[in-house]
């Protein structure tokens, strides 16, 4: 892909397969959509993050998300207007390294509210309800390798 020149139009982030590498699909104008996977090797644990509003909007878009691993912290907001035609997965993905374990997480909800969550696994996705005090691990469904029928 990196191989051409094609005239972008718009682009996305996804977590496609689900592997906490985010990939993306970029739209063109003289050349079909592409999708391309990450597949950085090594890249440490990860933890997606699902936020659902329910005082806040149900997107929860504007809503921030801080997660504590020992003496680091990583924060990301949820946007919206992400660019021409296009918008992100509806999710935050985490890098997190090295680190082994989630201390932490805390939401900061538009609405207002903020709530904290601990004991949370790593690398996998995880769905975060505003005003529910557990969260919900979003399962992976094995994709068909075989023939289909």
């Amino acid at each position: 892909y990196f191989q051409k020149r094609y005239r972008g139009r718009g682009l996305a982030r996804i977590d496609w397969n689900r592997d906490g590498r985010e990939d993306f699909i970029v739209s063109h104008l003289d050349a079909p959509a592409a999708l391309l996977t990450n597949q950085t090797k090594h890249h440490g644990n990860y933890l997606a993050i699902q936020l659902v509003g329910r005082k806040s909007s149900r997107d929860a878009i504007g809503s921030r998300v801080t997660v504590t691993s020992g003496e680091k912290q990583w924060t990301a907001q949820l946007t919206a207007g992400d660019g021409y035609q296009a918008s992100n997965q509806r999710q935050l993905v985490f890098g997190l390294g090295r680190n082994n374990q989630v201390d932490q997480v805390t939401v900061d909800w538009i609405s207002g509210a903020t709530e904290s969550f601990t004991d949370l696994p790593l690398n996998c996705e995880i769905r975060l309800v505003e005003g529910l005090k557990t969260y919900c691990r979003v399962p992976h469904q094995e994709r068909p390798t075989g023939p289909r029928p």
